[in-house]
């Protein structure tokens, strides 16, 4: 899996919708000075995948709504071999969430895979070939 783009809006740090084009990149690396906002672009990517944030329970990931907010929304394009999908998931304060995968057909994101949560977790496992915490272990490697 590569990340190609990801949109984050209502996520902890990152109040207003944020766009970050990874398209170009072959490697990089995110830096910053506390509380920029580093660890919420990686809770970022995994809540877009697999409905979770890594720094709270699945019970309580609406505290990482943005202050004053009332919902969060991300979306992750990413390329798995010659494939390119777009998950994008909502979560609202009391943890009612709403996802949808879709697949690029050459020239937009049409095809629908899945657009309810278990579905779209099912998907994303078959297409990752990893489970959350596969992921987590493999893919992100964990602070202190």
């Amino acid at each position: 899996m590569r990340p190609v783009h990801l949109s984050i809006d209502g996520l902890a740090c990152f109040k207003e919708k944020q766009e970050l084009d990874l398209s170009a990149l072959e490697l990089f690396a995110i830096s910053g000075p506390t509380g920029a906002g580093k660890s919420t672009i990686l809770d970022a990517m995994i809540l877009a995948l697999y409905g979770e944030v890594p720094r709270v329970s699945v019970k309580d990931r609406s505290e990482m709504i943005a202050a004053s907010r009332d919902r969060l929304a991300v979306r992750l394009d990413f390329n798995v071999g010659h494939e390119r999908y777009r998950i994008a998931r909502t979560l609202r304060r009391g943890g009612v969430q709403s996802v949808r995968l879709e697949k690029h057909d050459g020239r937009d994101f049409s095809v629908n895979v899945a657009d309810a949560v278990r579905p779209a977790d099912a998907a994303i496992e078959k297409l990752l070939g990893l489970d959350v915490t596969a992921f987590k272990q493999a893919g992100i490697l964990p602070q202190g």
